[in-house]
């Protein structure tokens, strides 16, 4: 069975490098205006995103998300059941953060390009103990790459996501993933998604990078 996996705002396929250690059919997908993709022209929304893959990968597959990845797997698993096998949601949540704080960051970025959020990136993605890794590096290398509209437009459809609701309506199965000391998915966040099955490995935002061996054996118990 074919595994799709789609990252995190700021990041390209580079993160999954771990996961294909150990899946033998698997397509990584980058958001728009990130790594290989299209930059969009306009804006972009959740369901967009989750739509060109739909569109992208023939019949139905496992999805693997992390972040704004997980976003989109949630949107699958609801409004697409029918084409997915499973779910394995990271470091997530039905709703994360405030808008006007996505819209402030992607004002800044249109401005001032991506340099200026590679120090808070550093300090959400990655624990203090990996943050000087070169794969810690390589991942922060990219984020400065990203095209400003990709991640600007990324930016506002995280503020725009709210799935609180809808997220109860989830109908494949799921396994949901938290890293231990990630800052961005506090409690409140994971009382959202408390109605799914739930792990907690080492590791903050990206922990399928910094704990690879876990995120891993999580991966193929939920198959």
């Amino acid at each position: 069975m074919t595994t799709v996996l789609l990252g995190g705002l700021g990041t390209t396929t580079r993160i999954w490098g771990p996961q294909f250690d150990v899946l033998e059919d698997a397509i990584a997908l980058d958001l728009p205006g990130h790594g290989t993709a299209p930059v969009p022209d306009g804006p972009v929304d959740i369901e967009s995103i989750a739509r060109d893959v739909l569109d992208v990968v023939p019949g139905s597959f496992a999805f693997v998300g992390v972040s704004i990845g997980g976003f989109v797997g949630m949107w699958l698993g609801v409004n697409a059941p029918e084409r997915v096998e499973r779910l394995l949601l990271a470091c997530t949540g039905a709703k994360i953060g405030d808008r006007d704080e996505y819209y402030a960051r992607a004002a800044r970025v249109r401005e001032e390009g991506t340099e200026p959020l590679v120090a808070g990136a550093r300090e959400r993605w990655f624990t203090p103990a990996f943050r000087d890794d070169p794969r810690a590096e390589a991942i922060l290398d990219d984020l400065r790459g990203i095209s400003r509209a990709g991640y600007a437009a990324c930016a506002e459809a995280v503020g725009d996501w709210d799935f609180r609701e809808e997220a109860r309506r989830i109908a494949v199965p799921t396994l949901v993933v938290y890293g231990r000391e990630d800052p961005v998915t506090s409690a409140d966040v994971r009382t959202q998604l408390a109605h799914l099955p739930s792990v907690e490995i080492a590791g903050a935002h990206l922990a399928n990078v910094e704990s690879p061996d876990e995120f891993n054996h999580q991966l193929r118990s939920s198959g």
